[in-house]
């Protein structure tokens, strides 16, 4: 039996062939795939190597990663989105960043960094500082909060 999400990749490499790629898109309530045509696009091939953006990269793997704890609710998987959205893996970020910009507590902000470490989304850099990180390790949550 495959895990929630595996078939993921399988979509992504098959279109490995084709200019047009599936979009990925979510909000609060729904996760939506659009397949372009394949026979359409059949004979055009894609110089470029990068699959999906880094977005669309970071939101299957939240997404593959994060369901397999049963008590992730929306909220929190949007505030992720927005620490992600505002930092990419490019930057570096701070436990105080991560407060003003979702606006919450110690406690939550606390709780979304043991999180996040839990899962390796993020790891830590020097000092007190996390960044994102492109490959996870981790095959899925295990703490619920």
């Amino acid at each position: 039996m495959d895990r929630r999400g595996s078939g993921l990749s399988r979509i992504l490499q098959s279109y490995n062939d084709s200019i047009q790629k599936p979009k990925f898109i979510s909000d609060f309530l729904s996760f939506t795939v659009i397949f372009p045509n394949k026979g359409y696009y059949k004979n055009e091939v894609k110089e470029e190597k990068n699959i999906v953006s880094d977005e669309e990269l970071f939101l299957i793997q939240l997404y593959k990663n994060l369901q397999n704890g049963k008590n992730i609710k929306s909220t929190t998987i949007s505030q992720i989105k927005s620490i992600f959205n505002e930092f990419g893996y490019d930057k570096s970020f701070t436990r105080e960043d991560i407060k003003r910009i979702l606006n919450v507590k110690d406690t939550r902000t606390t709780n979304i960094i043991s999180m996040l470490l839990d899962c390796d989304f993020i790891i830590k850099e020097n000092g007190a500082k996390y960044k994102f990180q492109k490959e996870i390790k981790n095959n899925g949550y295990k703490r619920h909060f």
